[in-house]
């Protein structure tokens, strides 16, 4: 399924990666091998149900989610993870009838049951794009480290404005500079953040993290090892990327349909940018157009306002 996902997001053409009928043996046969193990497994015969959504006819789908859930023993957390799949999938317009079909099951067990206290949906996902901080040398400065207080103290204020708070879900990237000085204030407050980076994270902290010293790659692991934090890997959760697509501009893609899958009545989108185009493709611009498009609660920061302290 994250391959579909990943050529709807991209607009890749399917006939430049593998059949689905040469993987789709393989599938069933793994799921059916954890089956036989046991019987009662709910991943796997979930996943057996996600693979439907790909290979089947629409009764099929409904008739497999089915399984499923009976599987689950009203393990809430398990059904809502299921459900957030789905409701990605649906956000996408992605093969919707058959969408629908699994997601009018899971959200029918769901709604028999208690929704716990502990781990209910956020009130708020404030989703964010922000320049990294200059390296040593920059021609042209635009986020010098000595505005990094500014900087923080301006997102501080954002999030006062937004109402943000302990329980609520922060999304960005994880590179030096904006994103790390979010994910930062995130914590403060006691909200949960997601990392969403577009590669391993060795290359990662190589191309994104050491930037003008070795603090950052320090503040970067602070973050991440946090228990209100999770690290996700694009190429992981969503294999390779496409070659003549950009990594960058994907990973803005899979961040804001990662927060949009929550509702999109809860996003708020916060940029931290001059409003010129980026040294690359796949920056803060990209990720404005991105939101403003297909959602449009945008918050700017002005990263030309921003003074030494």
């Amino acid at each position: 399924m994250l391959r579909h996902l990943y050529i709807h997001l991209n607009g890749k053409d399917e006939s430049e990666w593998p059949l689905l009928s040469d993987l789709e043996g393989g599938i069933r046969w793994a799921l059916g091998s954890a089956l036989s193990v046991n019987q009662r497994d709910y991943w796997a015969r979930v996943t057996l149900a996600d693979l439907e959504v790909l290979t089947a006819q629409v009764d099929r789908v409904t008739e497999t989610y089915q399984k499923a859930v009976a599987l689950a023993d009203g393990d809430w957390f398990n059904l809502d993870s299921s459900k957030q799949q789905l409701t990605l999938l649906a956000l996408l317009g992605f093969r919707p009838r058959k969408v629908a079909a699994g997601l009018q099951v899971i959200e029918s067990e769901l709604n028999r049951l208690e929704r716990p206290e502990q781990g209910t949906s956020p009130e708020r996902v404030v989703l964010f794009s922000g320049h990294m901080i200059d390296r040593e040398g920059r021609d042209v400065p635009r986020f010098p480290p000595a505005h990094e207080a500014d900087a923080t103290a301006r997102i501080e204020a954002k999030f006062d404005e937004l109402g943000a708070e302990a329980g609520d879900v922060g999304i960005c990237g994880g590179a030096c500079g904006g994103d790390l000085i979010f994910a930062e204030r995130c914590l403060n407050r006691n909200m949960f953040v997601e990392i969403r980076i577009p590669f391993p994270e060795p290359r990662f902290l190589e191309k994104s993290v050491r930037c003008s010293d070795d603090s950052w790659q320090e503040r970067f692991y602070q973050v991440v090892r946090n228990q209100r934090a999770k690290l996700f890997e694009m190429s992981e959760e969503l294999g390779r990327t496409p070659s003549n697509h950009n990594d960058h501009a994907g990973n803005n893609i899979w961040q804001l349909y990662s927060a949009l899958c929550r509702g999109p009545d809860k996003v708020s989108f916060i940029a931290l940018w001059d409003g010129r185009a980026g040294d690359a493709e796949g920056g803060t611009e990209h990720m404005w157009n991105a939101v403003s498009e297909r959602h449009g609660r945008v918050y700017r920061i002005d990263a030309n306002e921003l003074q030494p302290v």
